[in-house]
């Protein structure tokens, strides 16, 4: 009999969270599994919220729209390593990435403000 005629090849096994009392993150959107379980430091990643900024100019070298999510590692102790991705896509294929964390992102966005003024 071919394995998969027997319903026990077809059943998923999710294991069973081994830090129950450590929460997701606050914001997080979806979180994963939990990974490097025998190393010292167990972790999981989390997605949060997603932020969209509209091309002013379909015409731009790369159309599409510019993604900014919050996203992280967080540690079986409850410690959050935060990080701000930015994605450029090109139709539905991130065509470039950049991962920085929250202090970079808002001296970021202040260097973006003085930029932009500057061309008023």
């Amino acid at each position: 009999m071919p394995i998969d005629d027997f319903p026990a090849a077809k059943t998923t096994i999710r294991p069973v969270n081994p830090y129950p009392n450590t929460p997701a993150p606050v914001g997080a959107r979806e979180v994963h599994d939990w990974v490097d379980l025998t190393a010292k430091h167990a972790h999981r990643y989390f997605v949060g919220r997603t932020f969209e900024v509209q091309r002013d100019d379909d015409r731009a070298v790369i159309p599409g729209p510019i993604e900014v999510f919050l996203n992280g590692i967080q540690y079986s102790d409850g410690l959050v390593e935060p990080v701000v991705t930015i994605v450029e896509r090109s139709g539905n294929k991130p065509f470039e990435r950049l991962n920085i964390t929250p202090g970079e992102a808002r001296r970021l966005a202040r260097m973006l403000i003085a930029a932009a003024a500057h061309d008023d």
